[in-house]
């Protein structure tokens, strides 16, 4: 089997992939070496973490960096090196983990499933708990949108829906 970050801890895969996000805004695509070197403002290629909480909030990113700093420090060293930050060049969060919720897509998602099966549980039952597991993934819920050509937006209204980010939606979040 395989585990996600997003599912062992999705508070914490959602400050990851906003922190991701924003040095993506920065410094591009594989923006790892460029944020690290941009942060560590003493040029030692060690930044402590009160150092990289300062560089974070010169740069703007404020959503918990003292956390964050912890976070990436991998190994504990109690110090961050550019390799602590090298998973952004290749980590691909999903959609959701950087969205923000919009119950008017949940909403229109709950009218278009309706309107197509006439019934929220026949809905449920035919094209999103196709494995009667009694919960929907998100993997389960992108692909249902996707194969109900259902035009919203997939990740806000998946947030709207797992408002508790469990990680799944029960019907009765539907």
């Amino acid at each position: 089997g395989l585990t996600t970050l997003e599912e062992l801890d999705p508070e914490s895969a959602r400050l990851l992939a906003q922190f991701k996000e924003w040095a993506t805004c920065h410094w591009g695509s594989k923006p790892a070496l460029a944020a690290f070197q941009a942060l560590d403002s003493t040029r030692r290629k060690k930044m402590s973490y009160a150092q990289f909480v300062q560089g974070c909030e010169s740069w703007g990113f404020t959503k918990q960096p003292k956390l964050l700093a912890a976070m990436l420090d991998w190994q504990d060293h109690k110090y961050l090196q550019a390799e602590d930050f090298a998973f952004l060049d290749v980590w691909k969060p999903p959609a959701w983990l950087t969205a923000v919720p919009n119950a008017e897509a949940a909403e229109s998602f709950r009218r278009f499933l309706l309107n197509r099966f006439g019934h929220i549980l026949k809905a449920w039952r035919s094209c999103l708990d196709k494995d009667n597991s009694n919960v929907v993934s998100w993997h389960e819920f992108q692909e249902a949108v996707r194969h109900l050509k259902c035009d919203i937006d997939v990740a806000g209204a998946w947030l709207a829906l797992d408002d508790d980010l469990r990680g799944f939606v029960t019907l009765h979040e539907l």
